[in-house]
């Protein structure tokens, strides 16, 4: 009875322990959404309650600002809030156009690093 009582506390101390990790987690993903004809932003979106920092964008491998789809002269964005987003203007044309490969970094307060990728179409 003892050990079972013990067994039932060490359960929900670390589902409380997570709850506390994932309110504390930022949801970073990302798409190229149309502005306009032939015209589109590549939106990062933090649907998470954390706040993302060092935020690292890649395209195809390189730095965000670096890649020839991405308009250059723009300020790279290393902080994105909880529920917001950061949009880059694109460039892209017959010579640049997707499937780009996406991947982003990031930290926030759960201590857990994050990181996701996906492939980028229009």
């Amino acid at each position: 009875q003892i050990e079972m009582q013990k067994r039932i506390t060490q359960i929900e101390e670390a589902r409380e322990q997570e709850r506390a990790i994932q309110s504390r987690k930022a949801n970073l993903k990302a798409e190229l959404q149309k502005v306009e004809r032939n015209n589109y932003r590549l939106v990062i979106n933090n649907s998470g309650p954390g706040t993302a920092r060092n935020v690292k964008a890649t395209l195809d491998g390189k730095p965000i600002l670096e890649h020839p789809a991405i308009v250059h002269d723009q300020q790279e964005i290393t902080l994105i809030g909880p529920d917001s987003e950061i949009s880059y203007m694109t460039d892209i044309n017959f010579d640049c156009s997707p499937p780009f490969e996406f991947k982003v970094t990031w930290e926030d307060d759960s201590g857990i690093p994050g990181k996701w990728e996906t492939t980028l179409t229009l």
